[in-house]
């Protein structure tokens, strides 16, 4: 698992060339600059959190086995659900937490199945590869619902390029550092070159397409939607790598999809999120790449609008007309 950081700078490059040079050609320059002044702090954080649960989950394979990674990255469910419920404060009902249970015994259908066939036992540093796997885990969780809160406030194409592109400085940063070796000892391999690119393009797409998935349902059931990878992987490696189905696959699928439709018929609570500087609530406004902010009142508590007494009823049907007036 060495050249962890190379991958991750190709992926968070690509996407940050690519959103934000719509998002300057969408706004110009002034704005694209204001976006970074005003929550820069905020994209920078969310591209380490990133970044980092990316490189831990994909390290943690050089110390224990898939077994032990495919079990505790379920991690990142549950704390997706802790997260919503105490900071986006969404409160789930029972249905859902049955939807989540049933999903997640289907993930270990799948573990199972491979313990009794005796695959992806051998492990090296078995406790220090599951400590990178649950912190792993724990940092998608935030990412996710960081990204879900940020992108249903701004558009799409501000968050995934803003926090892309500071990952991608940080990738840079740790590449020379921690692996500057493999950079310099990269191997011109036209079969591993294409499977980079095809790789690449993969994650464009899974980067591009749940932020979507964010905003019409939730990180948790994007989460939940991932349980299925397994089965997914397997459907492709029977081609590619000639891998064998064993017995338990085919009912760990179906049982994964009842989770995510049970969890999915009885849609939970979406959370409240208002659009960023709203007038008619009060908000915070901020500046210095976000570290700074001031409360701003709602419109109506800063004018004092004079309203007018209303009419009294003799008078809203126009002037009274007096005897000499009716004579003339």
């Amino acid at each position: 698992m060495n050249g962890v950081f190379i991958d991750l700078l190709r992926n968070s490059a690509v996407l940050a060339v690519m959103y934000n040079s719509y998002a300057i050609w969408k706004r110009g320059l002034k704005a694209w600059l204001n976006q970074f002044w005003e929550r820069g702090v905020y994209y920078f954080f969310l591209g380490w959190v990133d970044m980092e649960g990316n490189y831990l989950v994909v390290k943690a394979y050089q110390y224990t086995g898939m077994l032990s990674v495919m079990i505790l990255d379920t991690w990142s469910t549950p704390m997706c659900v802790l997260l919503a419920f105490f900071f986006l404060r969404v409160r789930y009902r029972w249905v859902h937490y049955l939807g989540i249970f049933v999903c997640l015994c289907g993930t270990g259908m799948v573990v199972g199945s491979d313990a009794m066939k005796g695959e992806s036992w051998n492990a090296s540093d078995p406790i220090k590869g599951n400590f990178f796997v649950i912190a792993g885990a724990t940092l998608y969780g935030i990412s996710n619902t960081s990204v879900e809160y940020l992108c249903r406030k701004y558009p799409i194409y501000e968050v995934n390029g803003s926090f892309t592109l500071f990952a991608a400085l940080i990738n840079l940063v740790q590449l020379m550092i921690l692996e500057r070796n493999e950079f310099s000892t990269f191997v011109d391999n036209g079969y591993a070159i294409g499977m980079i690119i095809v790789y690449t393009i993969c994650m464009v797409v899974l980067y591009s397409l749940a932020p979507v998935m964010f905003r019409w349902s939730s990180a948790v059931i994007y989460n939940l939607s991932l349980l299925t990878s397994d089965f997914w992987s397997l459907i492709f490696g029977l081609g590619l790598f000639g891998y064998t189905v064993s017995v338990l696959y085919p009912p760990a699928f179906v049982v994964t999809i009842v989770g995510i439709t049970i969890y999915y018929i009885f849609p939970a609570p979406e959370p409240v999120i208002h659009a960023p500087d709203d007038p008619t609530i009060k908000h915070r406004q901020f500046s210095w790449f976000g570290f700074y902010f001031k409360t701003v009142e709602p419109e109506h508590q800063q004018k004092n609008i004079d309203i007018p007494e209303p009419l009294s009823p003799s008078l809203a049907n126009g002037p009274i007309e007096t005897t000499h007036q009716k004579e003339l």
